[in-house]
C-alpha cells in the first residue's frame, strides 16, 4: 500500500514537471521577451552608447531613456512638447526560453504592443535596412494623430544577442525631417556595450 501510494505522488510530481515545463515551451514560442512591470522598465540599464549631436540632451522617461533638443521648446510656456524627440528602450529574452530568436520575432513584439495601444488601424510603411555594426535593422515610419498635431515617427529596430533595441525619432510632422541628420548620426553610432 505504502509503495502505490508513493508510485502515486511521483506520478503526479513528474505530470506537474512536465505541464510546467510544456507551459513555459508554449510562453516561449508566443512571448519569449521578459514582462517587466513599468518600475522595472524604468530601473532597467541600457547598456549601449551613441554619438550625441551637440545640441541634444539626455534623460529618462518609462521604458528607458531620451533624447531632446536643448531649450526648444514649441510654446511659451515651457510646456513639454518639444520639437524633436529620441526614446531608446530595450527588451531581453527571457532567461528560461533557450530557443534561438530573430529581428522578425522581435518586430512581432514591437507590433503586437503598438496594435494593443492603437488598435486595429495601426498602419505603417516597413523597410529593411543595414546597420553599420550589426547589419540588419527594420525601420518603420508610421503617423499618430492628436488634438493638437499629428505627429511622425521612425522606429529603428535592432537585434543582437538575444537584445532587442528599439530607437525612435519622433517629431510634429511639418518639422519631422529638420532633424534627419541629427538621427542619421544617432542611429549609425549606435552601439550596444557587451
Amino acid at each position: 500500500m505504502k509503495n502505490s501510494f508513493n508510485l502515486l505522488i511521483l506520478f503526479l510530481l513528474l505530470a506537474f514537471v512536465s505541464c510546467a515545463s510544456l507551459n513555459q515551451k508554449r510562453k516561449c514560442k508566443t512571448q519569449p521577451f521578459q514582462e517587466l512591470d513599468s518600475l522595472q522598465r524604468a530601473e532597467k540599464v541600457l547598456n549601449y552608447t551613441i554619438d550625441l549631436p551637440d545640441n541634444w540632451e539626455k534623460s529618462k522617461y518609462s521604458s528607458g531613456d531620451w533624447y531632446y533638443i536643448k531649450g526648444e521648446f514649441v510654446d511659451s510656456l515651457n510646456y513639454n512638447r518639444r520639437l524633436a524627440d529620441v526614446y531608446i528602450s530595450s527588451d531581453k529574452i527571457d532567461n528560461e526560453c533557450k530557443l534561438e530568436y530573430t529581428l522578425e520575432d522581435y518586430l512581432d513584439l514591437f507590433l503586437s504592443r503598438k496594435k494593443r495601444m492603437w488598435g486595429k488601424g495601426f498602419s505603417y510603411q516597413l523597410v529593411e535596412s543595414k546597420h553599420k555594426k550589426y547589419e540588419r535593422m527594420y525601420l518603420l515610419k508610421f503617423k499618430e494623430k492628436f488634438p493638437h498635431a499629428i505627429y511622425e515617427s521612425v522606429v529603428f529596430l535592432i537585434y543582437y544577442k538575444q537584445n532587442g533595441y528599439t530607437v525612435e525619432y519622433k517629431n510634429e510632422e511639418k518639422n519631422f525631417k529638420n532633424y534627419i541628420k541629427d538621427i542619421d548620426k544617432i542611429i549609425n553610432s549606435f552601439s550596444i556595450v557587451e
